[in-house]
């Protein structure tokens, strides 16, 4: 299920990989830096000594207990600095170099695109400061030539923590006709250049930590493949290759001291752009966000620019206390900073352990390809209870006329072949009686049909394919679905509530939550404002249900399911998946993991389900044609959910609070409390001290 890099491509409105879900059919956008656009011209050089930390010019902006922020006022440079550990975080790097700045910003006349950044001309414009109450405001005159634009950022130091702000609607073109295209927040702090001359053993432990799937470290003291990536927060396809994601966040390590990163507003803008020693140009490694402005599409010639984006960006950024700083330690960072930002709830969820199961009754509308009926899922149900399963999150997917791409804006009838309503009333109200969840599942923000149906930026409907999880045995590879726009998501709340309560289902889980990044025509934030108006209307009338792990709405959820378990670029040994997200989430969400029987070998992504702290998930029907009949799996997920119920289920609640390589193929993850799980994916046993886990096992201490 790994996706190679060069095929990300193919992904670029998908908020997570996985196998059940939407891909992209027709990307419109492109990266600004291959369109009409004639050229792209830079302002690096000038004066290195511009471009390079120094402090002995530094002003004290702002104090805490914990850190203290200075600015150089001869270079606009900006240093965050422990009082904990000692480290100092600079925004200009220590070596020498005729490239770096501590903000840059690409901006066109309609022909070329300028790259501006505030160490060009900085002899002859110096940033103006403005103090506040815990920081201050510093005026950037980001320039290249007779071009230019002033760049008003707020530095607030509250803590640990430092937010980095630029309120849009107060940036001032200098020079006319310009249109911003995007904007680099402080894109080498923390930026380093690895040489035989300054390095020595412990830089072989820093890392970035990265929000690829679950999670990745790409190690940057060692050369490696995937030096350069993009990853597009919650899918928009800005650049090339670009790889979706559904977390604006990232960490970097260095000698055991951490700093995390997480995006706080203007979150549907962003991209994260890394750069490992090796690949890039510039031979330095260094990771930031990059906020879009303003997108663009088309080919040369023929340009369409969007709606530039008005309102705030922010970035706050966290030194650890740590000296030797863990990514979990990093994760709960970015927790905090997402709960003050109001994106989670600041609170723990219930000890549950609910079996998730996806039934799909039917691909496509068609009763040929009907794979389930009201009378089969109850007997299900009834096997799993009488079988010792006493939770269970059932979806019903696939059940509105139309099938998978139906979409309930336009309807919301079920197929009249599942069978008669009262067939639906007595498997709902059994499912009731046994405290099981029953779920809905529909499509809120996308349509097979073209009704309230918006185009993007490019003039055309942005379109996405939703691949069909019982292909090629029943149905189409995937079916073409567009986004709809505000009128379409409002309509089809208020059409499945009605639905939902008309017929008793516990809940609705909405299929397509992680493509919401639709352009709108560049409108995003109008856009993304009504989806959390109506997701919250569903989640106060009925329980919510979310697919992956879209960060921009998940605080409306009550359960998420299809969260990843591997990254989307290809392992190798410098770039490993690690349980990022699981950490981020766990205790405050009951989550399941990607379908287990979509893999060949179940029995592993059991195992990894428990490493990262998921309930396991399968997707069955009853064809036995399909290699998703229920019968091949059942007993398979019966015997793992009576012991993991068992053993497992009052850490859903907890914290994680560590997670290592113990061994080849062994893994420890550390919870609130103490609690620990090995999980041995060897085939055979290991001793780790006085314990011994088993083959393809799991254990409990603690």
């Amino acid at each position: 299920m790994r996706v190679f890099v060069k095929t990300a491509r193919l992904l670029c409105i998908l908020l997570m990989i996985s196998a059940v879900v939407f891909s992209i059919s027709g990307c419109t956008a492109q990266s600004f830096d291959s369109i009409a656009i004639n050229s792209i011209k830079s302002s690096e050089g000038g004066s290195n000594s511009f471009r390079v930390h120094d402090s002995s010019d530094n002003v004290k902006l702002a104090a805490s207990e914990s850190a203290e922020l200075y600015l150089n006022k001869n270079n606009g440079g900006i240093s965050l600095v422990s009082l904990y550990t000692g480290k100092k975080w600079t925004s200009l790097p220590v070596f020498e170099n005729s490239f770096a700045a501590s903000f840059s910003a690409k901006v066109t006349d309609g022909e070329t695109v300028y790259v501006l950044d505030s160490s060009a001309g900085i002899k002859k414009h110096k940033p103006s400061v403005e103090k506040t109450a815990d920081g201050a405001v510093v005026n950037y005159e980001l320039r290249w030539d007779a071009l230019s634009i002033t760049l008003p950022v707020e530095f607030s130091l509250k803590g640990a923590s430092l937010e980095v702000s630029v309120d849009m609607s107060s940036v001032v073109t200098l020079s006319d006709g310009l249109t911003v295209l995007s904007l680099s927040m402080l894109p080498y702090l923390g930026a380093v250049r690895y040489t035989a001359d300054t390095a020595d053993h412990s830089v072989f432990g820093d890392y970035f930590l990265l929000p690829d799937g679950a999670g990745a470290l790409m190690h940057t003291a060692l050369e490696d493949e995937n030096t350069a990536l993009t990853f597009s927060v919650y899918g928009k396809d800005y650049y090339e290759d670009n790889i979706p994601v559904s977390l604006g966040a990232y960490g970097i390590v260095q000698s055991g001291r951490g700093l995390s990163a997480t995006v706080t507003e203007g979150e549907e803008n962003a991209v994260i752009r890394v750069f490992r020693a090796g690949n890039d140009e510039k031979d330095v490694n260094r990771i930031y966000p990059e906020f879009i402005i303003t997108p663009v599409s088309g080919e040369k010639g023929k340009v369409n620019i969007g709606k530039s984006y008005n309102g705030r960006i922010a970035v706050t950024y966290e030194v650890l206390s740590s000296e030797n700083t863990s990514y979990t330690d990093i994760a709960s960072s970015v927790r905090q900073a997402l709960i003050r930002a109001g994106f989670m709830p600041d609170g723990n969820c219930e000890n549950e352990y609910p079996l998730t199961i996806s039934i799909v009754a039917g691909t496509d509308g068609k009763r040929s390809n009907v794979t389930a009926d009201y009378q089969q899922i109850e007997n299900l149900l009834g096997l799993l209870k009488g079988k010792g399963i006493n939770e269970i999150n059932a979806v019903l997917s696939g059940a509105f006329r139309g099938g998978l791409s139906a979409s309930v804006t336009v309807r919301t009838k079920l197929m009249g072949a599942l069978g008669s309503k009262k067939d639906l009333r007595t498997l709902l109200g059994f499912s009731q009686s046994q405290n099981f969840n029953f779920f809905a599942e529909a499509n809120l923000l996308s349509s097979e049909k073209s009704l309230y149906c918006e185009k993007g930026v490019s003039g055309e409907y942005k379109v996405t394919d939703r691949k069909n999880p019982l292909s090629p045995y029943i149905g189409e590879e995937s079916y073409t679905m567009k986004y709809l726009g505000t009128r379409g998501i409002a309509e089809g709340t208020n059409n499945i509530l009605g639905f939902v309560s008309e017929n008793g289902f516990s809940g609705v889980c909405v299929a397509d939550s992680r493509i919401s990044c639709h352009e709108a025509q560049g409108s995003y934030s109008a856009y993304n404002s009504s989806l959390q108006n109506n997701l919250s209307a569903i989640s106060s009338e009925t329980k919510l249900m979310l697919s992956g792990v879209p960060v921009n709405l998940i605080k409306n959820a009550d359960y998420l399911y299809n969260v990843p378990t591997e990254t989307a670029v290809e392992e190798t040994a410098y770039y490993t998946a690690v349980p990022f997200m699981p950490a981020v989430i766990h205790g405050s969400f009951v989550y399941s993991s990607e379908p287990l029987n979509t893999s060949s070998v179940s029995a592993i992504e059991l195992l990894k389900a428990v490493e990262y702290g998921a309930v396991p998930h399968y997707i069955w029907n009853f064809n036995e044609n399909s290699d998703k009949f229920y019968e091949y799996t059942v007993n398979e997920a019966v015997e793992f959910c009576t012991k993991a119920k068992a053993e497992l289920s009052d850490l859903t609640s907890k914290r994680i609070t560590g997670h290592e390589k113990i061994a080849d193929g062994v893994y420890c993850t550390l919870y609130e409390g103490g609690a620990r799980v090995y999980v041995n994916y060897n085939n055979y046993s290991v001793i780790i001290g006085e314990i011994s886990v088993m083959p393809y096992d799991y254990l409990r201490i603690g």
